[in-house]
């Protein structure tokens, strides 16, 4: 089977360390998809989106042919093709709904100052 860079392929999660889950693919092809590569936000724990033993799609970011090794990507997934058997409900990617940062957004001006009037009275 012969894969492309750009390619959305599925994988097979065959360890988890803390910088990178290691992955094999069909056709004796195995990659890596790095911390940095799993998400557009901060990844404190890549057992979060991945585990030992779960199929994703990821896209082929690079490809050395020689050692039938890929560099891979999560996030640059796009939704239409996003998949996981990722089974621990707890460690799924959260779906974010961005109108729940909208109170944040709505209030931080009057937070700040709050915080503001605290800190001065605290002075006086």
């Amino acid at each position: 089977m012969a894969f492309k860079v750009g390619e959305y392929v599925r994988a097979t999660v065959k360890e988890v360390k803390p910088y990178a889950a290691f992955l094999t693919f069909k056709g004796f092809y195995h990659g890596m998809l790095h911390i940095s590569e799993i998400s557009d936000g901060y990844v404190k724990d890549i057992e979060n989106y991945v585990s030992k033993g779960d199929e994703i799609i990821v896209k082929i970011l690079q490809i050395d042919e020689r050692t039938k090794f890929m560099r891979t990507s999560l996030k640059q997934v796009p939704d239409e093709f996003k998949y996981s058997t990722h089974q621990n409900s707890y460690r799924k990617i959260p779906d974010i709904d961005k109108e729940e940062f909208k109170i944040l957004k709505n209030n931080l001006e009057e937070w700040i100052q709050q915080a503001y009037n605290k800190a001065v009275k605290k002075e006086n």
